[in-house]
């Protein structure tokens, strides 16, 4: 069952369920682009408008990618993912986005590929008590978490291999990620799910 199947399978939460579930739904009109290298961070520092020391300190910002003469060329969302960078932008964007962003790369120790693995969901209401502070990031066995700042609205960023159709299921081979040395990489991972989530929240980035 795709992640499109599973939330439209799923039935509206009742009055009595909305205040202790969460709204659902499925961002797929985000794209995740990874950053990954020994100098992303100062390299991403000079190519985004955004300051990337709340970033390293848990944090979540929108930043611009500027042009030579301060034009705006494209808005992204930018959270620490271990030692990687991971910004989302708009899915039709996201081959643009990385060759604007090699342009100017040189010498510098940086990779830049899109996630095609990663699934986005948006969640809105009674957020559970693992979700980080608002206006912070954190990772739990659901995925990555990026709550938003004066509101209960979060995204959650979940790989595809998660099984969606039930709670609690391990799933302990992850698709490999090449590393700067060639080599995959992969994390053990477990997520749940609650049937009474219901689609409405679906942010822009």
């Amino acid at each position: 069952m795709s992640w499109s199947q599973f939330i439209a399978a799923q039935p509206l939460a009742d009055h009595a369920e909305a205040s202790t579930a969460p709204a659902l739904s499925h961002c797929d009109h985000l794209a995740v682009i990874r950053a990954y290298g020994e100098e992303a961070g100062h390299y991403l520092q000079g190519q985004l408008s955004c300051y990337l020391h709340e970033v390293d300190n848990g944090g979540h910002l929108t930043g611009m990618h500027l042009s030579l003469k301060g034009r705006g060329l494209v808005s992204v969302r930018i959270v620490q993912d271990g030692d990687d960078y991971l910004m989302l932008c708009p899915a039709g964007q996201s081959e643009a986005v990385i060759k604007s962003l090699m342009k100017y790369r040189l010498r510098a120790k940086v990779e830049f590929q899109v996630d095609e693995q990663a699934v986005l969901m948006g969640l809105s209401g009674a957020l559970p008590a693992t979700s980080p502070e608002p206006g912070q990031s954190g990772r739990n066995g659901q995925g990555l978490w990026l709550r938003y700042p004066n509101t209960d609205h979060a995204l959650l960023i979940t790989p595809s291999w998660l099984n969606p159709s039930g709670p609690c299921l391990p799933r302990t081979v992850p698709p490999p990620r090449p590393t700067a040395g060639g080599k995959p990489t992969s994390t053990r991972v477990k997520a749940w799910f609650t049937p009474a989530l219901k689609t409405c929240f679906c942010p822009r980035y």
